[in-house]
């Protein structure tokens, strides 16, 4: 078996330019250029930055939901971890090496968890000087109240948009990709 259906196995993703590994070693290619990649602390997905904003999270990074990190293409479906041979791939790479530090690029990336180990019910707490923790609370006062959870990736949320969230049920969507 070839090196990419291994891949494809471990990851379920095929390596393409649109996932995370050729993207993020396209990033880093240039040793020389560090203008941006040594300001890099984390990877991070756009919802959970969101989250993490709404929030007023005091983590420095909030983790990413196992359904998300399928879609990166550095996941491995079996251990529910980032697939240690991609990031060794990755980490080969000498400017990765040199911007990331000894941990790598599994430094920089988040912590993977289910998508309801991570929520937040009725944030809205206020200070005790009656303002709210951050802008965001005041600019939307309807969601201070929602629960919230990490990402799920769009196969998962059409399941679920079509009340397909058991084993009695079964959905049938129809993506751009199909």
């Amino acid at each position: 078996e070839d090196r990419l259906a291994t891949l494809h196995r471990r990851t379920g993703t095929n390596l393409h330019g649109s996932y995370a590994m050729p993207q993020l070693m396209a990033h880093y290619k240039d040793e020389s250029d560090y203008r941006v990649s040594d300001k890099i602390h984390r990877w991070q997905t756009i919802s959970s930055l969101v989250l993490h904003r709404w929030s007023g999270s005091q983590s420095i990074q909030m983790p990413i939901s196992y359904s998300e990190a399928s879609w990166t293409g550095l996941f491995n479906f079996s251990s529910c971890s980032w697939d240690s041979e991609v990031l060794e791939m990755l980490d080969s790479c000498d400017c990765i090496k040199a911007c990331c530090g000894d941990a790598g690029i599994a430094g920089v990336l988040p912590e993977l968890v289910d998508f309801d180990e991570v929520e937040w019910v009725k944030v809205s707490k206020m200070k005790s000087d009656g303002t709210t923790p951050n802008k965001y609370w005041s600019m939307w006062p309807e969601l201070r109240s929602s629960t919230m959870h990490l990402g799920v990736g769009d196969g998962a949320a059409a399941n679920l948009g079509s009340k397909c969230n058991g084993m009695d049920r079964i959905a049938v969507t129809i993506g751009t990709s199909a």
